[in-house]
């Protein structure tokens, strides 16, 4: 609500490229998704939040259906060469996500609008998810 006002200010006062660059900006946040992921003996809780913070979607998967969840691991970028060209810059997205663990759960109730989840953890959630499992 108060970048809304702020826009609506900054409109009047004739500041137009101030209110548009809130406006593009609070537009951008909004669609920024954060994963919240919580481990316990019985559960694992993974919420989803807006960038202000609002859940959006909380998914409760059971301890009795950890036994669907896939791991994964993003193999690393020892094997991959350079080109010496200005094409490199297309292996940028890869040193992100090189060596990073991951999560999958396809088994939804079919009332679901989630067909699977897919979540990055990092080795300490593994390990815990993992323990879990047994």
């Amino acid at each position: 609500m108060l970048l809304i006002i702020g826009v609506i200010f900054f409109a009047i006062k004739g500041m137009l490229l101030t209110s548009l660059l809130i406006l593009v900006l609070t537009i951008i946040a909004g669609s920024i998704k954060i994963h919240g992921l919580t481990i316990s003996e019985e559960k694992i809780s993974v919420r989803r939040y807006s960038a202000f913070g609002f859940i959006k979607r909380e998914l409760i998967i059971p301890r009795k259906k950890l036994k669907d969840i896939e791991f994964w691991e993003h193999g690393n970028l020892a094997n991959t060469s350079s080109t010496d060209t200005w094409l490199d810059i297309f292996f940028i997205p890869a040193l992100f996500v090189a060596g990073k663990k991951g999560i999958t759960l396809k088994d939804f109730p079919p009332e679901s609008e989630i067909k699977s989840l897919k979540l990055y953890i990092d080795n300490e959630e593994c390990q815990l998810i993992e323990k879990l499992r047994q």
